[in-house]
């Protein structure tokens, strides 16, 4: 807002955690007011500190968001292959996740992963590569907000929390395998 009595040209500087990561010019008359609007990617799913100009700083959580392939094969796996905080936007059917990292935060805002027709997991949580080759079952493994549905959902769980999962349509008691290995 210009409450000047001079019209003048204004830059508003985008700043993600400290650095000018965008700008906007605009030209301001006397008791203008305009909006600046930016968008920005994120390459890692942390917080980052975000302003403009010399507004207080908010605290912004990027996340990697799990889309279905449009041209994947049914009961295929969608990967979670690196630490960070993942968020289903949709519900997932003939599909499956596979969780092979450690420090995964899995946010399912409610919806429905349903692996009916599928064979193996609906979830698997497992097989962290080791930095020798090797694979163990990860830690720190968060899965909260979610609806499983299907025959056959397995979880390792390892230094890990399952919050707010509900499991239905489990049609014996093999089926659902959860497991804490230390």
């Amino acid at each position: 807002t210009n409450n000047g009595t001079i019209e003048y040209n204004y830059t508003a500087l985008l700043k993600v955690d400290g650095n000018v990561k965008r700008s906007k010019s605009m030209f301001l008359n006397t008791g203008e007011t305009k909006k600046a609007s930016f968008n920005v990617s994120f390459l890692t799913p942390v917080n980052h500190t975000v302003t403009i100009g010399n507004l207080t700083p908010i605290t912004v959580k990027a996340y990697y968001e799990i889309v279905v392939p449009p041209n994947s094969t049914n009961c295929s796996y969608i990967y979670l292959p690196q630490p960070g905080y993942y968020v289903i936007s949709a519900d997932i059917a003939k599909r499956k996740l596979y969780i092979n990292s450690r420090n995964v935060n899995l946010e399912g805002n409610g919806h429905i992963i349903d692996d009916r027709g599928c064979t193996l997991y609906g979830i698997f949580v497992g097989n962290e590569k080791t930095p020798s080759g090797s694979t163990k079952n990860p830690k720190n493994v968060v899965i909260k907000n979610l609806v499983l549905v299907g025959d056959s959902l397995r979880a390792q769980m390892n230094n890990s929390l399952m919050i707010n999962v509900k499991v239905l349509n489990v049609t014996s008691t093999q089926a659902m395998t959860l497991f804490d290995s230390y």
